[in-house]
């Protein structure tokens, strides 16, 4: 039933808006880390991270769109090939979000490990896109460690998501 102005609730917008404000932190959260020292430009995933997570739980609240588009901003800002990371977003966001029953009865080490599976294969499939648009290589460490560092942050960052994700499903009891 159609929500009317008399059933309005502030806390429910910022429910329905939230997966889409995550995904905005995410971006900026990575672009303010620190370069690791150890391989340089490395940076956690955050971004795939929220649209794992939002693409489990709740993607009637984060649209296609809204995830091609971040992708797109996200690649403008790091000064990659634009495009890149919305299609590789994209292209888990739509499987995620079909197989979705599956992911939400298994318990949490599953969706980590589908996780760790989906980033090996973005990571990959992202080095191998921007050596062929850049014709040059990138350093493969780069990769490794974004693998590394995603997985070992995914139990914290997908920890939180959840939970929000509770709080959102709590406003929908709220009066």
């Amino acid at each position: 039933m159609a929500e009317t102005f008399v059933d309005f609730h502030p806390l429910r917008l910022l429910g329905r808006l939230l997966p889409s404000l995550t995904l905005a932190f995410m971006v900026v959260l990575g672009l303010m880390l620190p370069a690791n020292p150890w391989t340089g430009q490395s940076m956690p995933p955050l971004l795939l991270m929220a649209v794992f997570v939002w693409a489990v739980y709740r993607p009637e609240f984060l649209p296609l769109p809204v995830v091609f588009g971040f992708g797109v901003i996200f690649d403008a800002l790091l000064g990659l090939p634009l495009g890149i990371s919305a299609v590789l977003l994209v292209a888990i966001y739509w499987p995620v979000t079909l197989q979705r029953r599956i992911f939400l009865r298994e318990p949490f080490p599953f969706l980590w490990l589908a996780f760790a599976v989906i980033l090996s294969v973005v990571e990959l499939l992202r080095w191998v896109l921007v050596a062929a648009l850049t014709l040059e290589l990138p350093p493969i460490g780069l990769v490794l460690a974004n693998i590394v560092f995603g997985c070992g942050i995914f139990p914290i960052i997908g920890w939180l998501l959840i939970r929000l994700n509770h709080w959102i499903g709590s406003l929908d009891y709220a009066n």
